[in-house]
C-alpha cells in the first residue's frame, strides 16, 4: 500500500512558509499502518500540478494533496484533479450555506469566487471546515483514494483527526499498525549521545530507533510496527526505558514538549516563581515562558538591560563592576541574577549576559561568550558557556541552555 502526499503552493516551493504539513501526515498516517512512500511539493502551477497528478496516480493507492482550495486564481487543486480525472464538480448546497455563515457570523461580505470552495466532486465524502471555508473531501477513482485538504495547518490538522484517519482506520481496520514516539535531548552533543545508544540503534528494524539533531534540541525517535496498537505500544515502552537508563537527565521532555513547556509545569508544581533579567538575548527567554498559557501563575517579570546604562538603572549593578570586570563577566551575570530576583521578591531569579555577535567580541570574550546565572536567595550559580553558530543560533542556544538550567534546578539535578 502506498502513500503518497502532495503538497501544493508556490509558497512552500519558494521557501517562504515552512512546510510543516507533510511531517504531521506522516505521523498521524503511521497510527492507522500507513507508511507515507513519496511526499512531493508542487507550486500553483497547472502544467506541474497534471504532471505530479499523473505520476501518483499511476505508483501510489492513497493520495493526499494539501492546499490550493482558496477562492483565489492561484487556488488550481479542485479544477486540475477534475481534468485529470475527467470528473465532475457539482456544488453542494450544504457546503456553501457553511461558507456564507462563516462570513456573515463575523459580520462580513463573501468575496467574488467563494461559491467555487462549496464545488465538490460528485460522489465525494465532504469533509467540513471548523476553522475556514475551504471543505475537504475524501473520493475514491479506479481504485485509488484521494483525499483533498486544505493547506491552513490548523484547518488540516482538525480534518485529519476528526475525519481522515477515522475513515482510514475503519477502511483499513486489519491493517499494520505504525507507533513512533519521541524523546527531546538536551545538554550533550549529537556524537555522544549516539555513542551512550548506539548498541541500541543498530539492534534491529523493529522497533528502529533514529535520531535528529536541531539547533535547540535533539530528537530520538522510537518507531514500532505491529498488528495493533497495544501491540506495538509494547514494543517501545521496553525500548524507551532502556534509552532513558542510558542518557538520565538529558532527557526533558517527550512527543511535542518543548523546554519552556517543560520548565513551565515545573514551576508551576514546585509552586514557584521566576524574574529574568536579560542581555545578549533582549528578552527572548521571557518571550518563550510567557508563550505558555498560564504562565502568569509562576512568571513575575523580565527585565531586558541591554546597555550598562540599564543594567545600572534596573539592576542596580555598579559602575564600577561594569567597569572593572566588564558586562559580560561571571560577577555582573551574579549581580544580575541576585538583584532582579531581590528586586521582584520571587523565588529564582535568573540572568544572561553574552555576546552574540557578529560584533563585540574579544580575545578574550569571543563571539558566543555567554554567562548564565540562576539564584534562589541561599545560592547563586553562574555557568560560563562558548556557543557556536551566527547569532540567530547562537541566541536561540543561550535561551534553551538558560531554561535548562531552571529544569535541572526545579529538577533536583547538578547545575555544573
Amino acid at each position: 500500500m502506498a502513500v503518497e502526499l502532495i503538497n501544493i503552493g508556490t509558497e512552500l516551493v519558494l521557501g517562504h512558509v515552512i512546510n510543516t504539513n507533510a511531517s504531521f501526515l506522516s505521523q498521524r498516517l503511521g497510527m492507522v499502518g500507513q507508511e507515507v512512500a513519496f511526499q512531493v511539493t508542487v507550486g500553483d502551477n497547472e502544467i506541474r500540478l497534471i504532471t505530479v497528478l499523473n505520476q501518483a496516480l499511476g505508483r501510489s493507492n492513497i493520495i493526499i494533496l494539501t492546499g490550493g482550495l482558496g477562492p483565489t486564481k492561484d487556488d488550481i487543486t479542485k479544477n486540475v484533479l477534475s481534468k485529470v480525472l475527467n470528473r465532475e464538480l457539482v456544488l453542494d448546497k450544504k457546503c456553501f450555506e457553511k461558507i456564507k455563515s462563516h462570513f456573515y457570523e463575523r459580520k462580513l461580505t463573501p468575496p467574488p469566487g467563494i461559491q467555487d470552495q462549496a464545488l465538490i466532486f460528485r460522489g465525494a465524502k465532504v469533509i467540513l471546515n471548523r476553522f475556514g471555508t475551504a471543505p475537504g473531501q475524501i473520493l475514491e477513482d479506479r481504485g485509488t483514494i484521494i483525499i483533498i485538504l486544505p493547506g491552513v495547518p490548523r484547518e488540516m490538522k482538525t480534518m485529519v483527526d476528526k475525519s481522515v484517519i477515522p475513515y482510514l482506520r475503519e477502511k483499513f481496520s486489519r491493517g499494520e499498525v505504525i507507533r513512533s514516539k519521541f524523546l527531546k535531548v538536551f545538554g550533550i552533543g549529537e556524537s555522544t549521545m549516539e555513542d551512550l545508544i548506539k548498541d541500541i540503534i543498530i539492534q534491529g528494524m523493529n522497533p528502529e530507533v533514529g535520531t535528529v539533531c536541531t539547533d535547540k534540541e535533539l530528537i530520538i525517535r522510537l518507531t514500532s510496527k505491529a498488528d495493533s496498537e497495544k501491540e506495538a505500544a509494547s514494543l517501545l515502552d521496553p525500548l524507551e526505558a532502556r534509552i532513558r537508563k542510558r542518557l538520565g537527565n538529558y532527557i526533558f521532555g517527550q512527543e511535542e514538549e518543548t523546554m519552556e513547556i517543560v520548565v513551565g509545569a515545573l514551576l508551576t508544581l514546585k509552586r514557584k516563581t521566576i524574574s529574568i533579567a536579560e542581555s545578549c538575548t533582549g528578552g527572548a527567554i521571557a518571550d518563550l515562558l510567557t508563550d505558555i498559557a498560564g504562565s502568569s501563575v509562576y512568571f513575575d517579570r523580565g527585565i531586558v538591560s541591554y546597555s550598562n546604562r540599564a543594567k545600572r538603572e534596573l539592576l542596580g549593578i555598579s559602575e564600577n563592576l561594569l567597569k572593572t570586570k566588564g558586562a559580560v563577566s561571571y560577577e555582573v551575570g551574579r549581580a544580575m541574577a541576585k538583584n532582579v530576583r531581590k528586586i521582584s521578591k520571587t523565588d529564582l531569579g535568573l540572568s544572561i549576559t553574552g555576546i552574540a555577535g557578529p560584533g563585540g567580541a574579544t580575545q578574550d570574550k569571543p563571539i558566543g561568550f555567554a554567562f548564565i546565572g540562576l539564584d534562589d536567595g541561599k545560592d547563586t550559580v553562574v555557568n560560563e558557556y562558548n556557543f557556536t553558530g551566527n547569532r540567530k543560533i547562537i541566541k536561540d542556544k543561550m535561551t534553551c541552555t538558560a531554561l535548562d538550567m531552571v529544569r535541572r534546578y526545579l529538577c533536583g539535578y547538578s547545575l555544573k
